[in-house]
C-alpha cells in the first residue's frame, strides 16, 4: 500500500497564497480576454491592430518564459516575482491611461513581460514533499481555473456598467494585492529532485506540451470571432449575460466531470478536455454559419468552454505527474511558452483574417483552421491512447 507524505500546515497555507497570487493576477487577464477587441475598436477600425491587442500580452509572456527561469534563480523567486508583478501593475496603468491604440499594445506587451508563471510553480514544488508535488500543481491549476472561470463569466456583465477600460484598472489593484499576498510566503528551496517515471510519461508529456499551442491558438481564435461576431450582433448586455450562463454551466459540468473521471484515472482528464474542446469547435463555427440568436449563441458556447476549463484545470498537475524529462521546472517553462505563443499567433493571425477577408469567408478560413487545430490535440489523444493500451497489455503478459 503506497503512503503520502502529509502536507504540514505550513506547506498548506504556502500553497494557498500561491493559488491566490495566480487566482488574483489571471482574474484581472480574464477580465479583459472576452473584452479587449471590442475596447480595441473604439481605438482603431484595423482588425489587426485589435488581434495585436488581444495577443501582444501573451507574446510577451512566451518571449520571458525561459529567460525568466534564469533570471528568478539569479534574483531569487520572490524577487522576480515583486518584479513581474510591478511590471504587471505598471502596464495596466498604461492601458488605463491612454486612448491610442499602439499605447496600448504598448502598455499589454509590458504587463506580459512581467511572466511570473514558472517561479511561482516553482515555489509551489519547493513548499512541498516529492511525493507531494502533484497536489502543488493541483493548487496551481485550481487558481486558474477559478480565475479563468471568474474571470470570463463575470467581466461582460460588469463592463455593460463600469466600462471596460476600468477593468485595467481593477487589474492593477488586483496586481497590487497579489503582492501583498506574496510577502506572506516564505521561500525555500527544495534539494530533492529524483522522480519515479513509467514507461510511456514521456509520450504523454509531448502530448500535452503539443496540446497546449493548438489549443491556445484554437482558443484565442475564438475569443477573437466571438467578440467580432456575437458582440456586434447581440449587443452588449446580452453578449455579457450569454457569457455568464455559459461560463456557469460549463464550470458546473466540468468540475463534475472532472471529479468523475479523475476516480478512474487522471490522464483521463486531460483526454476527456481534448475530445469536448475539438467537439465545441466544430459546434461553436458551424452555429457561426447560422443566425447567432441567443440560444444559439449559448448553446455553442458552453460544449467548447467545458472542454477548456477542464484543461486549464487539468493540464499543470497532468503534465508534472507524466513528465519523464529532467528538471520540472525547465518542463513547466516549454509548457507556458508553448501555450502564451499559440495565444499570441492565435491573436494575430485572427486580426489578419478579419483584416483581410470578408465576413463569409472569414467564418470560413476561421472554421477550417481552428478545426485543423484541434484535429492535432485530438489525433494526440489518440496517440496517447494507443501507447497505454499497449503497455497494458505488455504489463499484463508479466
Amino acid at each position: 500500500m503506497n503512503s503520502t507524505t502529509p502536507l504540514s500546515r505550513e506547506a498548506r497555507s504556502t500553497l494557498s497564497k500561491l493559488a491566490l497570487v495566480h487566482f488574483l493576477r489571471l482574474t484581472g487577464i480574464f477580465f479583459l480576454i472576452p473584452l479587449i477587441v471590442i475596447y480595441a475598436k473604439t481605438l482603431t477600425s484595423n482588425y489587426f491592430l485589435a488581434g495585436l491587442a488581444l495577443g501582444s500580452y501573451e507574446i510577451a509572456m512566451a518571449a520571458m518564459q525561459l529567460p525568466s527561469t534564469y533570471l528568478y534563480r539569479k534574483v531569487g523567486k520572490k524577487n522576480y516575482i515583486y518584479f513581474g508583478l510591478s511590471l504587471f501593475i505598471i502596464g495596466n496603468v498604461i492601458c488605463f491611461l491612454t486612448g491610442d491604440i499602439y499605447v496600448l499594445i504598448l502598455g499589454r506587451f509590458i504587463e506580459g513581460m512581467g511572466a511570473i508563471s514558472s517561479p511561482i510553480t516553482a515555489l509551489s514544488i519547493d513548499a512541498v514533499p516529492e511525493d507531494r508535488r502533484t497536489t502543488a500543481m493541483a493548487f496551481t491549476g485550481m487558481g486558474i481555473g477559478f480565475a479563468f472561470l471568474g474571470g470570463l463569466g463575470f467581466s461582460s456583465i460588469i463592463g455593460n456598467y463600469i466600462g471596460i477600460r476600468n477593468f485595467f484598472l481593477i487589474s492593477a489593484v488586483l496586481g497590487v494585492l497579489a503582492i501583498l499576498v506574496i510577502k506572506g510566503v516564505h521561500e525555500r528551496f527544495n534539494e530533492n529532485e529524483v522522480v519515479e517515471h513509467h514507461k510511456g510519461q514521456g509520450r504523454k508529456s509531448i502530448t500535452i506540451l503539443t496540446s497546449s499551442f493548438s489549443l491556445a491558438m484554437v482558443t484565442f481564435l475564438f475569443f477573437f470571432i466571438l467578440q467580432r461576431t456575437y458582440y456586434i450582433d447581440l449587443g452588449f448586455l446580452y453578449y455579457g449575460i450569454i457569457i455568464f450562463v455559459a461560463v456557469l454551466i460549463s464550470g458546473i459540468i466540468a468540475v463534475i466531470l472532472s471529479e468523475v473521471v479523475n476516480r478512474k484515472k487522471p490522464f483521463n482528464i486531460f483526454r476527456l478536455s481534448l475530445l469536448i474542446v475539438f467537439s465545441g469547435t466544430v459546434i461553436f463555427f458551424g452555429v457561426l454559419f447560422l443566425k447567432p440568436i441567443a440560444v444559439l449563441a449559448l448553446l455553442s458556447i458552453v460544449p467548447f468552454i467545458t472542454g477548456f476549463t477542464i484543461y486549464e484545470i487539468a493540464a499543470i498537475p497532468t503534465l508534472f505527474s507524466s513528465s519523464s524529462i529532467e528538471g520540472k521546472e525547465n518542463v513547466l517553462g516549454v509548457y507556458f511558452t508553448l501555450q502564451y505563443a499559440g495565444k499570441g499567433i492565435g491573436s494575430v493571425i485572427a486580426g489578419l483574417i478579419a483584416l483581410y477577408f470578408i465576413k463569409f469567408t472569414m467564418l470560413e478560413i476561421f472554421f477550417v483552421l481552428a478545426v485543423i487545430l484541434s484535429f492535432v490535440s485530438l489525433i494526440s489523444y489518440s496517440f496517447t491512447t494507443k501507447v497505454d493500451i499497449n503497455n497494458k497489455g505488455k504489463h499484463s503478459s508479466l
